[in-house]
C-alpha cells in the first residue's frame, strides 16, 4: 500500500510537471499570425511610451531653458542699474568701465563685465547636459551680429560672440548649441541728422537686451518681449 502511494504520488507530480510545460508555452493555441500580432502590438505599446518619456523630458528641458534665459536678462537689467547708480554716488574711477558713464548704453562688453563680475555663470547649468562643466551656458552676440531670425540653425549664426560655460568664458564654439541662452543688444542708431527732436535725442539713450535660446534641435527661438535699458 505505501508502493502504491508513492506512485501515486510520483503519477501526480509528473502530470502537474506536464501541465505546467504546456502552460509556459507562449500564446498556446495561438497561430502564427495572432502570436505576430500580439508581438509587435506590445513592441509598439512601449515604443509609445518611450516617445512619450522623451517628449515629455525633452519639454521639462526647453521649459527650463526658457525660464533660464528670462532669469538671466532680468538679472542684466538689476545688475547693470545697480552697478550704474554705485558708482555715480562713488568717486571710483581708474579702470575701464565699460557700464559707467553718460554716453555709455548696454552693450557685448557691459554685459561680459557683468556676468564676469558676478559670476552668475556658476549657478546655472545646461538642462541637456546638466552634468557637463563645459556645456554652452550663455553666448553674448556683437551688435554687428544682427537679430536672429527663428528656427535660425544656432551654429549659423554671427561668429562674433562671447561664450560662457559653468567654467566660465570658453574660446571657440560649442560642439552642441541646444539648451544655451542667446543674448544679443541691438545697434543703436545714434547717426541721426541735426534736425532731430529732444524727444528722438532721448530714445537715443535708451536700448534693449534680446534675449533668444536654442532649442532640442539647436535652431534659434526668440523669448517674447525685450529688457528695456536707459541712461
Amino acid at each position: 500500500m505505501w508502493v502504491g502511494a508513492s506512485v501515486a504520488k510520483i503519477s501526480k507530480q509528473l502530470a502537474e510537471n506536464k501541465q505546467a510545460g504546456q502552460g509556459g508555452a507562449a500564446f498556446p493555441g495561438l497561430s502564427f499570425v495572432e502570436r505576430l500580432f500580439i508581438c509587435l502590438t506590445i513592441g509598439a505599446l512601449f515604443f509609445g511610451l518611450i516617445i512619450s518619456w522623451y517628449s515629455q523630458s525633452t519639454e521639462t528641458k526647453l521649459t527650463q531653458t526658457k525660464q533660464n534665459g528670462i532669469a538671466v536678462s532680468q538679472w542684466i537689467q538689476s545688475a547693470y542699474r545697480l552697478k550704474n547708480t554705485r558708482l555715480n554716488l562713488s568717486d571710483e574711477t581708474g579702470e575701464t568701465r565699460y557700464c559707467a558713464g553718460t554716453e555709455k548704453l548696454i552693450s557685448k562688453a557691459c554685459i561680459l563685465e557683468l556676468i564676469q563680475e558676478n559670476n552668475i555663470f556658476k549657478s546655472l547649468e545646461n538642462p541637456f547636459f546638466p552634468e557637463n562643466r563645459n556645456a554652452s551656458l550663455i553666448a553674448v552676440f556683437d551688435s554687428q551680429a544682427g537679430i536672429p531670425e527663428d528656427v535660425s540653425p544656432c551654429a549659423s549664426l554671427s561668429d562674433s560672440f562671447s561664450l560662457f560655460t559653468a567654467s566660465g568664458l570658453f574660446n571657440g564654439k560649442p560642439k552642441a548649441w541646444r539648451g544655451t541662452i542667446m543674448l544679443y543688444v541691438p545697434l543703436s542708431d545714434k547717426k541721426t541728422s541735426d534736425k532731430q527732436t529732444s524727444d528722438s535725442k532721448t530714445s537715443d539713450n535708451k536700448a534693449e537686451l534680446i534675449t533668444g535660446y536654442c532649442n532640442e534641435g539647436g535652431r534659434y527661438e526668440r523669448l517674447v518681449g525685450e529688457i528695456q535699458f536707459s541712461k
